[in-house]
């Protein structure tokens, strides 16, 4: 209960980017549907929230996912953001692209989604919903271009991951090879809006943008990193670098920030928080598509 309290008192007074009214609402249809949730009362499949209809692998990842991105706002943007053009890394099964789609209607999203199984629920997702001006690529996003060892989360398909350390000795994930690309090889026009989630691999993604010259392109950034001691790939230090040298002001935020405060964190091994990055240089010019 507590912790309910205090979601609740989040989402009530930080949720600036919404009235006071659309907070309550907010609360009282997401609280909703937790209720229809625990007492089996939604359908399995399709299941509605906020106007849209979700496919999903997973009932308990589809709750999570539906509480980080509507809930908690956790890639909500900047108030003077109104992108056209979106990059969405890690789509997973599209509740983000369900999100930017339903805030900016007209703006185009290119979405990348490795996991063969997610992948299928994202196509279906965007199909069922109408969403136009969506694209879906089938790739991993790393720094080369072929194939490369990716592990699917049969119980938690939302933490599925190109880094082969979160996977070993686990029954729970499964080895396939997937396609490989470079995100660099996808930018051809400036990019307002690019999101990062990709459970470890963000540091890959940002180390071949700023070799590319792609980086300074991208107007603001969402990104969920991941903290991982085995992944040296990935160090806050490095991508904190690299954005800085790029003119982007970095700030880190979010709910799950603010857990991460907590003493169980030093406890784990991995752990992630969200950080915000806008080009100081670019941010709030006119994009066009």
């Amino acid at each position: 209960m507590p912790i309910h309290l205090f979601e609740i008192l989040y989402v009530l007074l930080n949720r600036t980017d919404l009235t006071p009214a659309a907070r309550l609402s907010l609360v009282a249809r997401f609280y909703v549907f937790l209720f229809k949730a625990k007492f089996k009362l939604l359908p399995k499949d399709e299941i509605p929230f906020a106007g849209l209809k979700f496919s999903h692998r997973s009932l308990s990842n589809l709750k999570m996912m539906l509480k980080d991105t509507y809930f908690f706002g956790e890639y909500r943007l900047s108030p003077a953001a109104d992108p056209t053009f979106i990059i969405d890394c890690g789509g997973n099964i599209g509740v983000t692209v369900m999100f930017f789609k339903s805030r900016y209607p007209k703006a185009k999203v290119l979405v990348f989604e490795p996991a063969e199984k997610n992948y299928a629920v994202l196509k279906q997702n965007i199909e069922q919903n109408h969403l136009e001006g969506v694209e879906a690529v089938r790739v991993a996003l790393c720094d080369h271009a072929g194939e490369m060892s990716f592990w699917d989360n049969v119980q938690s398909p939302t933490s599925s991951t190109g880094i082969p350390t979160w996977a070993e000795g686990k029954d729970k994930y499964v080895e396939s090879r997937v396609p490989a690309a470079k995100l660099s090889s996808y930018i051809d026009r400036p990019v307002d809006v690019l999101k990062l989630d990709i459970e470890g691999g963000e540091g890959l993604v940002l180390e071949d943008l700023d070799a590319s010259g792609k980086l300074k392109e991208v107007n603001e950034i969402v990104m969920e990193y991941h903290a991982d001691k085995t992944n040296a790939q990935n160090k806050l230090s490095k991508i904190i670098e690299i954005l800085e040298r790029n003119g982007f002001a970095v700030v880190p935020y979010g709910m799950v920030l603010a857990r991460a405060a907590q003493d169980h964190v030093w406890k784990k091994p991995v752990y992630h928080y969200m950080l915000n990055a806008k080009n100081t240089a670019r941010y709030g010019t006119t994009r066009a598509v």
